[in-house]
């Protein structure tokens, strides 16, 4: 049976759960949905992470803790700079379902596809913790460009492509509109939204599980590592260009013009990836260990800055803030700074 865990207190009730099934009772189950990202849309220079939590029960669910990787349950919440505020998260109704859930033994993937007909017209908040105090809401609409983005536009545009998501079961003794007790959760689904297909009315999230690394990833088969276990390649802000970028004004949804002291040659920020949260001058980085980087958009080339300004365009649209911590130019080629090794070795092809 699989682990069920109290949603207040986060201690295994799975017991509980089974002597209560045993005896004869009908349980009342629910779907909980949730994905996590770093905030993108406005300024964030801590890296600050935000949540999109929706069951497909007609009431909302509030789960303060939830087993979310191969351990013991663990407090959920919004976030303060990169530090989660343990306060629990509502999980709001919303017309969302997914396929079947199947399950093997192996490292075969099995993806799942999730089915929502998501209302254009709905502002889908975010909650986040100010630096100054108090909580408020976010949403992706705040973007400068693009202008009145949707949360359906952004998934389309791949913003959240390689974001983490969760597919848990809520328990509850009945309906809690009679008195029913929500006993726990237990996690039927963990993976990566890995595409997205939209019509004008829904929109379908194709998922791929954690075994996906194991399909979709070339493994050479002999690699050379020169030190000690360290990655060969971490994306570092050394770029040639681009340290004093600024003043981004949106000319189409792959073409931008910053303000730069630099002398640019006319594509010499080719292949370069660009961001524009976390603030590298704040001694943080988009990159965290379990969980998901901020967005990152490659440069297919640029024109000669002129007049104190360059103009820059992207292989695919990107997503500028309104306002931006800081636009960090990230080098193709990484020689300093990180891991020691061999100097020029070539660095991977890292997706947005």
């Amino acid at each position: 049976m699989r682990k069920i865990y109290d949603p207040i207190t986060g201690s295994d009730v799975t017991s509980t759960v089974q002597t209560t099934l045993q005896s004869g009772r009908t349980l009342v189950t629910a779907y909980l949905y949730r994905t996590t990202f770093q905030i993108f849309w406005n300024y964030n220079p801590y890296g600050s992470f935000g949540s999109y939590t929706f069951t497909d029960a007609d009431f909302p669910i509030f789960v303060n803790w939830m087993q979310i990787d191969n351990g013991a349950a663990k407090q959920i919440g919004h976030w303060l700079h990169d530090n989660l505020i343990p306060t629990g998260l509502n999980f709001y109704p919303e017309p969302i379902t997914h396929d079947k859930l199947s399950y093997g033994i192996g490292f075969e993937d099995k993806p799942v596809e999730i089915d929502w007909a998501i209302d254009d017209s709905k502002v889908y908040n975010v909650v986040e913790e100010s630096s100054l105090g108090g909580v408020f809401n976010t949403t992706i609409g705040e973007l400068q460009s693009p202008a009145n983005c949707t949360v359906k536009q952004g998934m389309q545009m791949g913003f959240f492509t390689d974001c983490p998501f969760w597919i848990h079961e809520a328990v509850f003794t009945d309906f809690p509109s009679r008195g029913g007790t929500f006993l726990g959760t237990t996690l039927m689904f963990r993976g990566y939204i890995r595409g997205v297909t939209a019509t004008r009315s829904r929109m379908k999230l194709k998922l791929s599980s954690l075994m996906d690394v194991f399909q979709s990833v070339q493994v050479p088969t002999q690699t050379i590592t020169p030190n000690n276990r360290a990655l060969p390649y971490i994306p570092l802000a050394i770029g040639t260009y681009g340290g004093d970028f600024a003043g981004g004004t949106p000319i189409t949804e792959r073409v931008i013009s910053f303000t730069t002291a630099e002398t640019i040659p006319a594509g010499a920020l080719q292949d370069y990836w660009l961001t524009f949260n976390p603030a590298s001058y704040a001694g943080f980085s988009p990159y965290k260990s379990g969980y998901p980087a901020a967005p990152a958009f490659r440069i297919q080339g640029n024109d000669a800055s002129s007049a104190g300004s360059v103009t820059v365009y992207f292989y695919q649209p990107y997503a500028l803030p309104n306002p931006y911590a800081a636009v960090t130019v990230y080098a193709q080629l990484a020689n300093v700074g990180g891991p020691t090794g061999f100097k020029y070795l070539p660095p991977p092809e890292m997706s947005a």
